[in-house]
């Protein structure tokens, strides 16, 4: 009963150490893959966001050869207009907010571009910035004919034209516009140097649903991705789980549970007078010390025997 209760405690100890062992493994190895997940995902959301500013730049290129070259056109219409103008004329229309035929005709044209939607511009503006007639920016032409005279050209957007920017992006929408969701508005200057007055050209556009066709198939990328990647791991995490399990029980049977099983079933032996019993050392082993020092303990005794049966 005693070899038996004794055999089952190595071997529940022996099973406790080897499902520790490889459970340790398995944590290890889960983390790696969620480290590798997080890092995968991390790279895929910086590759999309590259994806959105390389779109938006294109579309800002192609917005402004339209514009550059629309606004050759409607420049030569609205010069050949503003000469049918006198000069004070034109300062006191603008003094006045009165909108000229100059004007008109080039309104009719932005509406035909906006409703054509050429290159999916959906508003367009010309802005006169500060002149001694108008101390604060303009707009003098648009598609929308409400916004002449009428818009307040908002900080953020004088700046860009003063700084030369090509582009604004406005990913929560124009709010002075009404307008929501991710757009852009591509911006062309003009500076005359006879006036020394500055104009600016810009165009409106919506980006959903550029930016919906990105996000969709990125989507669907990641879904895939996850699924193939989520199967790996899980095969991966059955592989190293037998095989970390069988090894480790093969090593820890031949290097730990067998010479503890041998030494004990020889201090056994010895407890019960036989001295004459072999004591094994694995040479190497974990337990190669404690084999050597039991094994010198025995033969110690049996000298020591030896010498007392002589003496007497």
């Amino acid at each position: 009963m005693s070899d038996f209760s004794t055999h089952s405690s190595r071997t529940s100890g022996r099973a406790r150490i080897l499902y520790l062992v490889t459970t340790l493994v398995i944590a290890v190895f889960v983390v790696y893959g969620l480290v590798s997940w997080l890092t995968f995902r991390g790279s895929q959301s910086r590759l999309i966001e590259k994806s959105r500013e390389k779109l938006i730049q294109t579309q800002v290129q192609s917005i402004t050869s339209t514009a550059d070259y629309l606004s050759s056109i409607f420049i030569a219409m609205f010069e050949e207009k503003l000469d049918q103008l006198k000069p004070e004329e034109i300062a006191i229309a603008l003094a006045n907010r009165e909108i000229t035929e100059a004007q008109k005709a080039l309104v009719d044209e932005f509406k035909k571009v906006t409703e054509k939607g050429l290159q999916g511009q959906e508003l367009l503006l010309v802005i006169l910035m500060p002149t001694p007639l108008n101390p604060e920016p303009t707009v003098i032409i648009s598609s929308d004919e409400n916004l002449i005279y009428e818009w307040k050209v908002p900080d953020y957007l004088a700046k860009a034209i003063d700084e030369r920017d090509s582009y604004i992006w406005m990913e929560e929408g124009i709010p002075e516009l009404d307008l929501q969701g991710e757009y852009v508005m591509v911006i062309s200057r003009f500076d005359d140097q006879e006036t020394g007055s500055t104009t600016a050209s810009v165009s409106v556009k919506s980006m959903k649903e550029e930016l919906a066709d990105i996000e969709e198939f990125f989507d669907q990328e990641r879904s895939h991705i996850n699924l193939v990647l989520g199967a790996v791991v899980l095969g991966s995490v059955l592989v190293v789980f037998v095989i970390t399990f069988f090894v480790l029980s093969y090593l820890i049977r031949k290097r730990i549970t067998e010479p503890v099983e041998e030494l004990a079933a020889a201090a056994g032996e010895v407890m019960e007078g036989n001295l004459d019993v072999e004591i094994k050392v694995h040479q190497g082993g974990e337990f190669d010390v404690l084999e050597r020092a039991f094994k010198e303990m025995v033969e110690s005794f049996r000298k020591y025997i030896a010498r007392s049966v002589g003496e007497d």
